[in-house]
Formats: C-alpha cells, structure tokens, sequence
C-alpha cells in the first residue's frame, strides 16, 4: 500500500464531561508580549501529494486588545499591531516546527491514528491517545507516513511497546505512549527528517502564564479514512493512498482540572473554509500552543509548545466543534513520571537498559518518484 501521508489520526469521543472544575494553576505577568492571531478562519496546512489553498482573509490590522485567559477570567493585554500577513508569515514559520514531530500511523484497514513523535526517560516513540494506541496494537504491523513522497514503511507491532498512562476510560483519562524498541527504526526515522519532542526539556511554566485564547491549533490529519489517488512512480501508474497533513487554527474555550487529570477544550471551525465536518481523523493529533516572543516589542518569532492531546469531540453546534484533549499536566506530569518509574523498573542490576532492541531485519523505508454533551467516537 503505496502510501503518501504525513500525519493523521482517529478519533474517539467519549462520555467526558469534567464535573469538579478547578482553575489552571495561578497565571502570571506573561514574559514577552503575543500577537493576536487570526479568528478561527486562518490556518496553514501541509499536504502530502495533495497541494490544496485554502482561503485568506482579508487583510487587515488587528485589534490592539486581546483576550487572554487568566485565573478563569478574561483580561485584557496592550500588544503592538500586526498585520494579516505579518500574522500569517509568523504561523507558517511555527507549522515547520510542528511538522516533524507529528506521526501518522496507518491500518491496514486504512483507518488512520495520529500523534506526536516523542521522548522521555530516554524513551522513543509516540505520544498519542490511549484508544488510538490500542487501535494500533491491535494489528500485526502498521504504515507509518514519513514522506511527502510516495513511499511505504510497514513497521511490525512487535517493536512497539504501548505504555497506557492509565487504563482507558470514556470519560478520561485517554492517553498513551508507544515506545518505539527498534533502534533502527528511531535511526530511520530521524534520517527522515522527524523529530522526537524532548518532554524532558520543556519549561511547563510558559503554559501556567496567561494564555492567548487565539495561539491554539491542532495538527494531525482532518480525515479517518485514507483517499486513493492516481500517480505516477517510476513512469508507471499506481494507486497511491493520501492523506492531508493540517494545522488547523482553534481557540481556547477553558482548561479544567477532571481528578488529577487536566483537559483543554477548543472551538474549530467545520464544513467551512476546508475545515472537516467531522474531527474522528483528528484523535491523538498534537495540540500546540503557538507562544509569540519578542526581545524589543516589535519583532517576533513563535516558538510552539506542545499543550496537548486530542480525544474527543462534541456535537457540531452551527458551524463549529468543540474539540477536548488532555492537557499539559497530563503529559508533564503524568506521562513523565510513568516513563521515569517505567525506566527505573527496567533498567537491569548492571545498569544497562534493556528496552531496547535491534530487530534482524529492521525496518525499511520504499520510496517512489513521483443536545449537547461530548460523544466518544464509534470504533471503527
């Protein structure tokens, strides 16, 4: 199966509906000013095999006054002015960051899951939703969409180990890590161009300030599906099976704390603007906070974290969903400390770390030329 994706995933929604609300841990003075973002219409997007423009808006200069969130309550911030185009040049620059680190695996069903390539604990592989690991474990072996060219890597099972942060459960948690045991596998990957987050290295505290609600998206595939296309490899016809990589610009409706679990919930577009009516392709996609920095109030660069997880969604309300993933005390929190006791538990009386493995036939890389409550999606 000739396949030409980057990334995708498949969503579930679930009963979820986080009844003793707490607010995100106290927000502090932000240390660099951030940019308003388009409304929810602006998003970039990648595509693999597929070269699709989506709709500008018009151009424009943005409101000096933004909304951020803090300690539950909208504020307001003074930042400088920027224009459309400005804005957008600055979004493109934080997709080819966030592009890397986005991994689409899919079924032999073609049915695709998606999440985020990562490390801790000197553990490689995938951070992704908890029902998404167990759609991939449930098969022999899996493609994974590495390319924009059209190419197929088939990767056996049995070199995924999968690690649930906890057991699955409707109403959360939903979150998972697949450590990735062939070492040649890591090696391929990265000679590919991906790259493993390091959660380690992150300063979670940027995600404790005040929070723009417009520096929001997700990215991962907007279809559960592979779609076949015609193309041509090595001067002869074939079938190729695609899928859209996409960034897709949300807003921030409310982080609340479920137990000891945190989820973000945010409003995206749908049947508008290319934006899908569905998200269940969007299950495991990374959600990134798109953090503007300036040294001197004028210029800017964005430097992308990632905040989240995607898990389910509620039903379209007019021309809009509300997407809900975990959070970032999830992943910093409890994903670290589950790989680190994981680490601890493995690492043999020697010292040696026997995780890993190195399979004899590895993994090869083919290339060719050329009412309103949330629902848990149905299995496919």
């Amino acid at each position: 199966m000739p396949c030409s994706a980057q990334q995708a995933v498949h969503a579930h929604g679930a009963q979820h509906e986080p009844n003793h609300v707490r607010p995100p841990p106290a927000s502090q003075t932000p240390k660099s000013a951030s940019p308003p973002l388009p409304p929810l219409s602006g998003r970039f997007t990648r595509t693999n095999l597929r070269f699709d423009s989506f709709p500008r808006l018009p151009q424009t200069v943005w409101r000096l006054f933004i909304f951020v969130v803090q300690l539950g309550v909208q504020a307001k911030v003074t930042i400088p002015a920027l224009t459309e185009q400005q804005t957008r040049k600055l979004l493109e620059g934080s997709a080819d960051f966030i592009y890397p680190h986005t991994a689409i695996i899919v079924r032999l069903d073609t049915t695709i899951c998606s999440g985020v390539f990562a490390k801790s604990s000197d553990y490689h592989g995938m951070l992704t939703a908890g029902h998404c690991a167990e759609l991939i474990m449930e098969k022999e072996r899996v493609a994974f969409a590495v390319s924009e060219l059209a190419h197929h890597l088939w990767v056996d099972c049995k070199s995924l180990d999968h690690v649930p942060i906890e057991q699955v459960n409707d109403n959360g948690p939903d979150l998972s890590f697949l450590i990735i045991k062939d070492v040649k596998l890591i090696e391929l990957l990265k000679r590919q161009n991906k790259s493993f987050y390091d959660l380690d290295g992150q300063d979670v505290g940027l995600l404790q300030q005040s929070l723009v609600t417009t520096h929001w998206c997700i990215c991962g595939s907007p279809r559960e599906k592979l779609e076949q296309k015609y193309g041509m490899i090595n001067s002869e016809v074939h079938v190729l099976n695609t899928t859209p990589c996409v960034c897709m610009q949300s807003r921030l409706i409310k982080i609340e704390f479920k137990g000891e679990y945190d989820y973000v919930h945010l409003e995206l577009l749908t049947k508008t603007e290319g934006y899908p009516v569905d998200y269940t392709g969007a299950s495991g996609s990374g959600i990134w906070y798109q953090r503007f920095v300036t040294t001197d109030g004028i210029n800017y660069n964005v430097e992308p974290i990632l905040a989240g997880i995607v898990a389910w969604q509620k039903p379209r309300k007019n021309n809009s969903r509300t997407i809900i993933g975990h959070c970032y005390h999830s992943i910093y929190w409890h994903v670290r400390k589950t790989l680190k006791d994981r680490r601890h538990l493995h690492c043999s009386p020697s010292g040696r770390r026997g995780d890993y493995q190195r399979a004899d036939k590895g993994s090869t890389l083919a290339l060719g030329d050329g009412k309103s409550e949330p629902v848990k999606l149905a299995r496919r």
